[in-house]
């Protein structure tokens, strides 16, 4: 009887411990045949620099060249020399000019003294636009060559009278270029309130002188 019960306990015990072991079955594998999950490479997409492209705008710097008046007489805000005075010959002065507008028909000159109101010395136009200079001493005759008219002064004769300023004061004598879209058929009477709609260009110079 006792032989029995330890055998009965001796089976128990093994058939315990085969449950319980952990010692893998010959023959299987326990490697974990679970597939990794693949990794996604994306590819590398290359950055694409941003370029700032600078486009500057043309600016036209050629615009045209301003109306110019120039004496070889006398220089601009300088003193006029006697000899185209009342105390000289009296004769007009050297003047030249360029850069007239494309579209002018005419020119007109004329010669101021401001410093007592506006005395004229000189009215002249009918000038053509390819003409550029009077050279010294221009005849004081109502018309000249090329259709060219002066008018009279405020001395009450035709053609250039010089400066006369009373007293010792310096006074101030404005050569003004006209440039016009009319013309050339002024008359010898025409005054700058005649021509005021007309002008599309200018140039002056300015010289003084006084006596004594």
């Amino acid at each position: 009887m006792k032989k029995l019960f330890l055998l009965i306990l001796t089976i128990a015990c093994i058939l315990i411990a085969g449950c319980t072991s952990t010692t893998p079955t010959p023959g299987m594998s326990t490697q974990n045949t679970a597939k990794p999950t693949p990794q996604i490479t994306l590819p590398n997409t290359p950055t694409t620099p941003q370029t700032t492209t600078l486009i500057q705008e043309k600016t036209d710097t050629s615009a045209p060249a301003k109306m110019s008046l120039t004496s070889n007489s006398f220089s601009d805000q300088g003193s006029i020399p006697s000899r185209y005075t009342c105390d000289g010959q009296d004769m007009s002065p050297q003047l030249s000019w360029n850069n007239i507008p494309p579209n002018t028909h005419s020119l007109m000159l004329i010669v101021e003294d401001r410093d007592t109101g506006v005395f004229t010395h000189w009215r002249i136009f009918n000038i053509p636009p390819t003409v550029s200079e009077f050279p010294e001493d221009v005849q004081k005759s109502q018309t000249l060559p090329g259709g060219i008219v002066q008018g009279s002064n405020n001395f009450g004769v035709i053609g250039y009278r010089g400066p006369c300023p009373p007293g010792d004061k310096a006074h101030h004598y404005f050569f003004t270029l006209y440039a016009l879209d009319l013309g050339p058929t002024l008359s010898w009477d025409t005054t700058k309130k005649d021509i005021a709609s007309h002008v599309i260009g200018t140039a002056e110079i300015m010289g003084t002188y006084a006596r004594g």
